[in-house]
């Protein structure tokens, strides 16, 4: 039974780590646990954690893509989809990040740093309508009062700096 084997490579894994500080060993049992059951939630935690410090970005995009795809509790998901948009758009992959982004705001409409990344992905690919209207909807988005003078501002400055041709 998959589960079953999950379940046993996960407590290896939890072993090698904790027991015996084989994180070599332990990283080989939580991705063997996760290609059986990636529903595991400490292998899943602790080869995240492992992946992190090694600051090993494009496996860590992979593992939490592939978490995304099974997890379905809204809760869950929205610090997923976060991670993803940020690991993303760290990787250059600005399309991907702004899916993403897209994600977490059907979730959560008002989360204030998937808004302002999204705003800032458009001002890098000069498309300012967008920029413009990303940082309208994070000010409206209920953020402390000196952030959302700085997106209003943001904002103004973009479009003095665009003719109205341009728009």
């Amino acid at each position: 039974d998959p589960a079953d084997a999950a379940l046993s490579l996960e407590e290896a894994g939890l072993v090698y780590q904790d027991q015996l500080g084989n994180a070599e060993r332990a990283e080989a049992c939580y991705r063997l646990a996760l290609d059986r059951d990636m529903r595991r939630g400490a292998a899943y935690s602790r080869l995240h954690d492992l992946l992190e410090q090694r600051g090993d970005v494009r496996a860590l995009g992979e593992l939490v893509e592939r978490r995304n795809a099974v997890v379905l509790d809204a809760e869950e998901l929205e610090p997923l989809f976060w991670e993803q948009a940020r690991l993303l758009h760290a990787a250059g992959d600005a399309d991907g990040a702004l899916a993403a982004i897209e994600n977490l705001v059907m979730l959560n409409g008002q989360h204030h740093g998937a808004l302002a990344l999204r705003a800032a992905i458009y001002e890098a690919q000069n498309r300012v309508p967008e920029a413009v209207d990303a940082l309208r909807e994070l000010a409206e988005a209920g953020p402390p009062e000196s952030e959302r003078r700085r997106a209003r501002h943001h904002a103004a400055e973009l479009l003095d700096r665009v003719g109205e041709d341009d728009l």
